[in-house]
C-alpha cells in the first residue's frame, strides 16, 4: 500500500505494480484486509486536504492489475493522467484528474472486471475517458466533461462485453463523443453536447448496442 499524505504535492510519475494500492490520505479511507475484512486507514500527518499529483512529466500514474487508486487529484500531466494497458481486477475511486496533455484516464486492452466510482474527469487535450479495447466489463460513475478534446472516445470492445456509463454525467463542449467499432454494449443516461467544434456524438461501425 502507498499511502500519499494529506496537502502534499507529488511531481514524478507513479508506476504501480500487480497488487499495489495508491491512497491518498483522508479520513474514512479503508482497505480489505485478508482475514479481517474492511479496516480503517488511520491519519497519519497533520496535512489537510486532497493530495496532488501535479506537471509530470509524461504518464502522471501507470496502472497494473489487482490495483487500486484513491482519493488524489492528478492535473497537468504532459502524458496521460492515468494509463492502464493488459489491466485486470481495478478500482478507481474518489479522484479528478483534468489538464492532461493526452487522455485524463486511458484504459488499452482491459481484460478483468473495471470499476471506477466518484471519478471528476475535466479538461484534456486528448479524452477525458478513452477506452480502446476491452473482453471485461468497466462500469464508471461520477462527471466527464471536455471543452478543448473529447470527453469520452470508446472503441474495439469485444463481444459479451458492457460499458455501463448510466451513473455517469458527459458533457462535452469540446470534439464530441465517439463510439467506434464495440461489439459489446455502451449504456449511457446523461449526456449533453453543446457548442462543440466537431460531431456532437458520433457512433459508427458498431455491431454492439449503444443505448
Amino acid at each position: 500500500i502507498l499511502l500519499v499524505q494529506a496537502g502534499a504535492t507529488l511531481t514524478s510519475a507513479i508506476t504501480l505494480a500487480d497488487g499495489q494500492s495508491l491512497l491518498g490520505e483522508k479520513t474514512g479511507q479503508q482497505i480489505v484486509a485478508d482475514g479481517f475484512g474492511l479496516i480503517d486507514v488511520p491519519d497519519f500527518s497533520a496535512g489537510t486536504g486532497t493530495p496532488i499529483i501535479h506537471s509530470v512529466a509524461g504518464n502522471a500514474i501507470m496502472l497494473a492489475s489487482n490495483t487500486r487508486v484513491a482519493g488524489l487529484s492528478i492535473t497537468n500531466a504532459t502524458g496521460h493522467g492515468i494509463m492502464g494497458s493488459s489491466i485486470s481486477n481495478v478500482t478507481l475511486s474518489d479522484l479528478t484528474v483534468s489538464g492532461s496533455g493526452m487522455d485524463n484516464l486511458f484504459l488499452q486492452n482491459v481484460a478483468g472486471p473495471t470499476t471506477l466510482t466518484g471519478l471528476t474527469l475535466g479538461d484534456a487535450m486528448g479524452s477525458s475517458f478513452h477506452l480502446d479495447g476491452a473482453t471485461a466489463d468497466v462500469t464508471l460513475a461520477g462527471s466527464i466533461s471536455n471543452s478543448m478534446g473529447r470527453s469520452l472516445l470508446i472503441e474495439n470492445t469485444a463481444a459479451d462485453t458492457t460499458v455501463d456509463l448510466r451513473n455517469a454525467t458527459v458533457q462535452d463542449s469540446g470534439s464530441g463523443v465517439l463510439i467506434s467499432d464495440v461489439v459489446g454494449d455502451v449504456q449511457l443516461n446523461d449526456v449533453t453536447v453543446t457548442g462543440g467544434t466537431g460531431t456532437g456524438i458520433k457512433v459508427i461501425g458498431n455491431s454492439g448496442t449503444v443505448i
